[in-house]
């Protein structure tokens, strides 16, 4: 490129910039000089557009008529019409503006580029009434032609959600395929739409297509999509199910509308959708998926429900093998291999399985040092649960080096000073905590710190630490899942050191295990007890915010939980929770 035309090129986009930076300030006399001089050089019409626009907000109308009436000899194109109604518009002579808009508009041609540009000259302008008699009217002038998604655009910048609707539903009938497009737009519509009007409105309109056009499957298809943007996951299912049923081509729906309802803890219309697609006829290329996803969602409801019933652990299990029994163990299953090892492990009890099938899983062929490195973490896990301590720090150790300055490297050295401190070996402990508290990893570095001030803050002089030692032991049968274990060890430990420090560390634990245990009444007789007696502690502020959540949730006793979380807001400004907490409290106060 020769050097002048670079020069030239680079003045010319200086000079924009500056344009753009005058209008942006309001300084249009200024931005119109320049706008002028870069249309005068290029002949673009954005640029002599933008210079009227400063013309017009300068109130320089005269000029601004004169140059329009000159392009309009220039380019006969109507759109200047419209510019030239507009500045009539702004002087306040609404009558002359018209004249000029209906000739704008009386003179449509058949050609689509032309009909589209004089819409969009009344839409830039804001004359939206205007903007949409140019597509009624080119609509009956040229049935050939649709105007459907120009008008859904026009009524949702003037926030009529009916008309808008309507357009919408019209395009996808002719054009089935702009199913996409459509949801993209919807989707923005109810980002704006604040006070949930275009929700109630979507509902009745596609609903009221749905019956009167039965045999249009796209409004189904809308319909299915809709309320899985509300989140109404139930009711998706049901009607992505007629569908599929109807058409034998929703399987990606259903696939995706199970894995959303997974994510929104809605585990039971997941696993509805899951079975379907395993059992479903013809070709079915998401079977083996849908086991695997069905297997999963399972695990996932099973950690949720925080059941601990041998019937639901031995149903699971059967779950488990049944899916590992048909599609194997490979890389292909590895996530759910791992999620039946801590199955094992830490629910059904049985270590020595888990650590069996992760050393089955370590010969897998294909794995990267990442998934490798995991699954020595995990399987250390698992003999930490078995009682094999000094394996689980041989392989703690070699993820840690194996996986220098990784996250995972990080894990593997906050979980072998974990296992140090259920040990009883806290000056091992605080050795290794001034490296893991700088990991790059923030969940790592918490509760590495988590753990540095515990033992910093309750370790005797004396070392004998006997109360820190049943406290770290407690903990130990925590990881484990080990929950009447570990209160029964906290219970022990209350009542040979009645005066000891750890007691609200006691307190907050005996909380949290008694809400695993669904002993909801005890849990808040705990937390209750914490915030009585340390008011102000390390705690009060986590037991504050979860014995609302339990007076709410699970108590039925939201005057109680209104209280709480008022008081938070009110009086704890400092509190991590004070944003779920003025949350709740709202929603409390709006059920009233």
């Amino acid at each position: 490129m020769p050097q002048g035309f670079a020069q030239k090129k680079n003045e010319k986009v200086m000079i924009r910039d500056q344009a753009n930076r005058y209008f942006q300030e309001q300084k249009y006399d200024k931005a119109a000089v320049l706008f002028k001089s870069l249309y005068d050089d290029s002949g673009a019409d954005a640029y002599f557009e933008y210079y009227l626009r400063c013309l017009i907000e300068s109130s320089d109308y005269k000029t601004a008529l004169k140059t329009i009436r000159q392009k309009l000899r220039e380019s006969k194109k109507s759109k200047y019409l419209v510019w030239q109604g507009y500045v009539y518009s702004r002087e306040g002579d609404t009558k002359r503006a018209e004249e000029y808009y209906q000739q704008a508009l009386d003179g449509l041609q058949p050609e689509r580029s032309r009909i589209i540009e004089l819409g969009n000259a009344f839409y830039t302008l804001g004359e939206m009434e205007w903007a949409a008699k140019v597509y009624q009217e080119a609509q009956k002038k040229f049935p050939s032609q649709e105007f459907h998604y120009e008008l859904a655009q026009i009524y949702f910048r003037t926030r009529n959600y009916p008309l808008m609707l309507d357009a919408y539903l019209d395009l996808l009938k002719s054009q089935p395929k702009a199913l996409t497009t459509v949801e993209g737009r919807l989707m923005t519509a109810f980002y704006y739409d604040i006070d949930g009007e275009l929700k109630d409105q979507m509902q009745k309109t596609i609903l009221a297509r749905m019956q009167s056009d039965p045999g249009n499957v796209v409004y189904n298809k809308l319909f299915v999509w809709f309320l899985i943007q509300q989140k109404n996951y139930s009711a998706a299912l049901s009607q992505a199910l007629v569908l599929d049923r109807r058409t034998g081509d929703e399987a990606s729906t259903l696939l995706n509308l199970a894995q959303l309802a997974a994510k929104g803890e809605a585990y039971s219309e997941a696993l509805r959708a899951y079975d379907y697609l395993k059992k479903r006829k013809g070709d079915n290329p998401y079977r083996e998926e849908a086991q695997l996803r069905q297997t999963q969602v399972a695990y996932q409801r099973f950690l949720a429900a925080q059941t601990s019933r041998k019937t639901a652990v031995d149903s699971l299990d059967q779950l488990f093998q049944m899916t590992f029994h048909q599609l194997g163990e490979s890389r292909r299953t590895l996530f759910l291999i791992e999620d039946y090892a801590k199955f094992l492990a830490f629910y059904s009890h049985q270590p020595a399985k888990a650590i069996d099938l992760l050393e089955r899983a370590g010969k897998i062929q294909g794995l990267n040092p990442t998934q490798k490195g995991k699954l020595k973490v995990e399987l250390a896990d698992c003999n930490v649960c078995a009682g094999d301590y000094w394996e689980a720090v041989l392989l703690y150790a070699q993820v840690a080096k194996e996986m220098r300055e990784t996250n995972l490297a990080d894990e593997a050295k906050f979980k072998r000073a974990r296992l140090a401190y259920y040990m009883g070996d806290f000056n091992w402990v605080k050795a290794q905590m001034d490296v893991l508290k700088g990991s790059t990893a923030k969940l790592t570095a918490n509760d590495a710190l988590a753990l540095s001030l515990l033992i910093e803050n309750h370790e005797a002089p004396d070392s004998l630490n006997s109360d820190l030692q049943m406290l770290a032991r407690a903990d130990l049968d925590r990881f484990c899942n080990r929950p009447q274990e570990a209160l029964l060890r906290l219970d022990s430990l209350q009542q040979k050191y009645p005066y000891s420090d750890l007691n609200e560390e006691v307190l907050s634990r005996k909380a949290k295990i008694l809400v695993k245990l669904q002993k909801y009444q005890e849990a808040a007789s705990a937390y209750n007890d914490l915030l009585k007696k340390y008011p102000d502690g390390k705690n009060s502020d986590e037991a504050r915010f979860r014995l609302g959540e339990l007076y709410e949730k699970e108590l039925n006793l939201p005057d109680k939980a209104e209280a709480i979380y008022k008081d938070i807001v009110l009086h704890h400004p400092g509190s991590v929770y004070i944003e779920d907490a003025r949350k709740n409290y709202r929603a409390l106060r709006d059920r009233k």
